[in-house]
């Protein structure tokens, strides 16, 4: 054990030196002239202690009038790059699309090994997999209407349980990650669960247990300092949990490899199995691609990213319709003239402007995630009068695109008409980014849209939203982490 204790404080003693040199001296690429501007850091821990890591996306904001839409800033021994506002995070994402289309190395990524999933993947292996994935997706309906049956089927699955409550308080985060999850599950499993299967309950609060370690401060500092890893801290418990849901994966994997009928696959694993197949057997020409750890984590990025984001936005919905009664009720009038008690297509949202509306403003003003996922430059990159480096990490803070004054007439405030015309009909925004922009933008962004819709309007449609009996209205402050949620709150649904 006290040789165990001596690498560990060799090995931070090293990696402190490394970094105090480092800062000393300059990282190699902000020193650079032309290198974006930043504020002065203190050695080893760079900026760390001139932002708020609890509200690390308004904190930037606030350095970005100092320094304008482009800046850089040191977190530890990482220097990353900021766009803020839309015209530069446009600029970089859909202007300069390859260049600013790849990954970081960000330790936490690393040591969970989610790096080599979907959504944080970097270079060849991963163009080839997300092709496939869209292929695979949309082969089994998502963008179609087959997913929108699906959907519906779950939404009526939804809005049994919560009619079963008649009328007593509940909190909805079970609720809404449990129908959401079952539309994903059907089309990576091949199939749903009951909202009462404990296996399955249980998965649903290691994930969001995850997402809530992962976005916290000790993960910001894991990051910055990666030496941490051979201290003990809640990245071992992490690691723990994450563990859980790539288990749960291999397990869904190996029933799908003792039943499959390669000639008819019915869901993402299937069809992942047969190409893994097929990749066998063909002459080595490379790295493989279709392997069984890219086909665990490819499936786990799937999993949890077509849960989280969109429950998370339906919690923020009903709690903006709670503190919103006006907006609620005009929802409630445009459902009852357009619909009657027909169940919700998406055939009706051309004819439901205020309900797109409404919707497109919960994502905007909910910001669920604020500070986009890093991307990474590919190549050295001229950009807003700057030269970028290859493999600098970039942070396209869709906070600040939502918050642009530019953009919107009321960015702090909930407000529909952002989304309306001056006749009441809905409006596409450029400055709408909630499934973020460019070659990386969201994976499932036609399942989300399809399921936000579906589901709001049903649950709209069906019931009035309060606050219970002599309580208070809810905090629309939300909780920050990898996705900035609503903190947790109870509400009434009265069957209308």
């Amino acid at each position: 054990m006290e040789m165990d204790l001596g690498w560990v404080t060799i090995a931070l003693s090293i990696g402190f030196v490394v970094l105090l040199v480092r800062s000393l001296l300059g990282d190699g690429s902000s020193s650079r002239t032309r290198f974006p501007p930043g504020p002065q850091g203190l050695p080893l821990v760079g900026n760390l202690l001139q932002v708020d890591l609890y509200n690390l996306p308004s904190s930037l904001m606030e350095v970005s009038k100092k320094y304008g839409p482009v800046f850089s800033i040191r977190l530890g021994g990482r220097t990353v790059v900021v766009l803020t506002g839309y015209q530069a995070v446009r600029d970089a994402l859909v202007g300069k699309a390859e260049e600013f289309s790849s990954r970081p190395l960000v330790p936490m990524q690393q040591y969970l090994g989610i790096d080599k999933g979907l959504v944080l993947g970097r270079g060849a292996w991963h163009r080839t997999l997300r092709r496939f994935s869209l292929s695979t997706l949309r082969d089994f309906g998502v963008g179609r209407r087959s997913i929108e049956e699906r959907i519906s089927e779950e939404s009526e699955c939804l809005l049994k349980r919560i009619s079963a409550l008649e009328g007593k308080s509940f909190e909805p985060t079970f609720f809404f990650n449990s129908a959401v999850s079952n539309v994903i599950c059907s089309v990576i499993f091949g199939e749903r669960f009951d909202y009462d299967n404990a296996t399955f309950v249980k998965l649903l609060a290691v994930m969001n247990k995850e997402l809530q370690l992962l976005g916290g401060i000790w993960t910001q500092l894991y990051n910055a300092f990666p030496l941490l890893r051979y201290i003990p801290g809640p990245h071992l418990y992490l690691a723990k949990e994450s563990r859980k849901i790539a288990n749960f994966v291999r397990g869904m994997i190996s029933q799908h490899q003792s039943v499959l009928d390669t000639s008819n696959p019915q869901d993402y694993i299937d069809a992942f199995i047969v190409k893994q197949s097929k990749e066998n057997n063909m002459p080595e020409t490379g790295e493989k691609v279709f392997t069984d750890d890219h086909m665990t984590f490819a499936t786990r990025s799937l999993f949890v990213a077509g849960s989280e984001t969109t429950s998370t936005t339906l919690r923020c919905a009903l709690l903006i319709m709670i503190v919103n009664p006006d907006v609620q009720a005009r929802v409630h009038a445009e459902i009852d003239r357009v619909l009657g008690e027909r169940a919700p297509t998406m055939a009706d949202r051309e004819n439901l402007p205020y309900t797109n509306a409404v919707i497109h403003e919960i994502q905007r003003f909910s910001d669920i995630i604020p500070m986009n996922i890093p991307h990474a430059t590919t190549t050295d990159v001229e950009f807003n009068g700057f030269l970028i480096p290859k493999g600098t990490q970039i942070i396209p803070l869709l906070r600040s695109v939502h918050r642009d004054a530019k953009e919107w007439a009321t960015p702090y405030d909930f407000n529909p008409s952002h989304f309306l015309d001056e006749n009441g009909g809905f409006v596409k925004r450029d400055a709408f980014m909630a499934f973020s922009a460019g070659r990386r933008a969201c994976l499932g962004e036609s399942l989300a849209r399809t399921e936000l819709f579906i589901f709001f309007t049903g649950l709209i449609q069906h019931f009035t939203f309060k606050s219970p009996v002599g309580t208070p209205l809810p905090d629309l402050t939300p909780q920050l982490g990898t996705i900035s949620s609503p903190k947790p709150y109870a509400l009434c649904a009265f069957k209308r």
